[in-house]
C-alpha cells in the first residue's frame, strides 16, 4: 500500500477512535464528568503539542547526528519529567481524583518518545508510524470500553489517554 494510503490511515484512525471513544463515554458518563476529565487534560495536550512541535519537528527538520539526536532526546526527556512533575504536584495539591493524577505521566511518555518519533517521520517510516497507532488505539479503546461499561467514569477516560500515549 501506498504511504498516502498509510498517511491517511494515521491521522483518521486518531481522529476516528478517540471520537469514537469519546462519544461512547458521552452515552454513559454525565456533561460535569466530562468536563472535569477535559478541563484536567486540556493543559497536558496543550503542552504535547508544543512539545511535538519543538522536538519531534526539530529532528524531521535538522541534519542530525548522533550527539545531536543525543541532546535532543536528554533535553525532551528532562522537559518530560519537569512538566510531569509539576501536573503531579498541582493534581495533587488540588486534591484531583486519582485517575486524573496518573494523566501526568504522559508529558514524559512524550518526552522519552519524541526523538524516536521525528527519526520515524524523518525517514518516512509512515505505515510503522500507522501500523503502531492503530494498534495503540485498538488496545486503549477496548481497555476504556471495558472500563466505562462498567462503571469506570473518567477514570475510563484517563485510562484510553494513559494507555495510548504510553504504547505509542
Amino acid at each position: 500500500m501506498s504511504v498516502r494510503f498509510w498517511s491517511y490511515a494515521l491521522q483518521w484512525s486518531r481522529v476516528g477512535m478517540n471520537a469514537f471513544v469519546f462519544l461512547f463515554a458521552a452515552r454513559l458518563l454525565s456533561l460535569e464528568e466530562i468536563g472535569v476529565f477535559a478541563t484536567a487534560f486540556a493543559p497536558i495536550k496543550l503542552l504535547q503539542g508544543l512539545h511535538k512541535s519543538g522536538i519531534v519537528e526539530t529532528v524531521v527538520v535538522k541534519r542530525n547526528t548522533p550527539a545531536r539526536l543525543n541532546a535532543l532526546f536528554w533535553i525532551s526527556t528532562y522537559a518530560g519529567l519537569a512538566i510531569f512533575l509539576i501536573f503531579a504536584l498541582c493534581a495533587i495539591w488540588l486534591s484531583l481524583e486519582p485517575s486524573l493524577i496518573s494523566l501526568a505521566i504522559i508529558p514524559l511518555m512524550l518526552g522519552i518518545s519524541a526523538v524516536s518519533e521525528g527519526i520515524l517521520r524523518k525517514s518516512l517510516a509512515i505505515k510503522a508510524l500507522a501500523v503502531r497507532t492503530i494498534a495503540a488505539l485498538i488496545i486503549a479503546s477496548a481497555c476504556a470500553f471495558l472500563a466505562l461499561w462498567n462503571g469506570a467514569g473518567i477514570a475510563a477516560l484517563a485510562l484510553f489517554v494513559v494507555i495510548q500515549s504510553n504504547l505509542n
